[in-house]
């Protein structure tokens, strides 16, 4: 990769990253324990979010042509959304009954902080925000600048490869990496950014709802 287009893909990443954990910590200081780990990752998401957006926008993209929506449009979006909560689903469940849940501690810390808080912001942030925000830099800004340089396959393997270790632990990189493909073949697919997000934040609200339950 030249280097332009290491720095097109690198800068915003840095970002993303930096400030994401930069104002989750800093919400956690200020607030001084009266809010929870999940709430103040949630308001980092939602700031990080905007400057995201408003990177994604600047980047020359090839995106979408607008054009008048037809029903077998709207019904192969809807079918492709839910293949891919229905990909998702299947690996919960796939990991949840293997060992390396159990001993990844990375995997445990993560799953302490995402599932803490109440339901209402178990939603707005795990089901809402975060996917957003992480469809925005992972499939919009690193897929989406990949697929002009390199083609759709590389594009969809290295964006998901990056969203799988970007989590820092073994089972979430398995998982992210296969979602990761999932969500990125829909987005290169259709061209969409909306709809690998409704894909995301369903997997997630399911996730969420079940756990609850149980």
């Amino acid at each position: 990769m030249r280097a332009n287009r290491f720095w097109q893909i690198a800068y915003p990443m840095a970002v993303y990253y930096l400030m994401y954990h930069f104002l989750h910590i800093l919400f956690l200081v200020i607030t001084g324990g009266r809010l929870g780990s999940l709430e103040c990752l949630t308001l980092a998401s939602a700031i990080t979010l905007v400057v995201m957006v408003v990177c994604y926008r600047k980047l020359p993209i090839t995106r979408a042509i607008s054009e008048k929506r037809t029903i077998a449009q709207v019904l192969q979006w809807t079918g492709a959304i839910l293949l891919t909560v229905a990909v998702g689903i299947l690996l919960n469940i796939l990991i949840s009954n293997t060992p390396l849940a159990d001993l990844s501690v990375g995997y445990q810390e993560a799953n302490s902080t995402l599932f803490s808080g109440g339901l209402l912001i178990k939603i707005v942030g795990n089901a809402l925000l975060i996917p957003m925000l992480e469809e925005v830099v992972y499939r919009g800004i690193v897929c989406g600048q990949l697929l002009q340089w390199y083609g759709q396959w590389k594009a969809v393997f290295f964006s998901a490869f990056l969203f799988g270790i970007m989590h820092f632990n073994v089972v979430q990189f398995l998982y992210g990496f296969v979602m990761g493909l999932a969500l990125g073949y829909i987005y290169v697919r259709y061209r969409r950014l909306w709809i690998p997000m409704v894909a995301h934040g369903l997997v997630n609200f399911v996730v969420i709802l079940v756990t609850a339950a149980f």
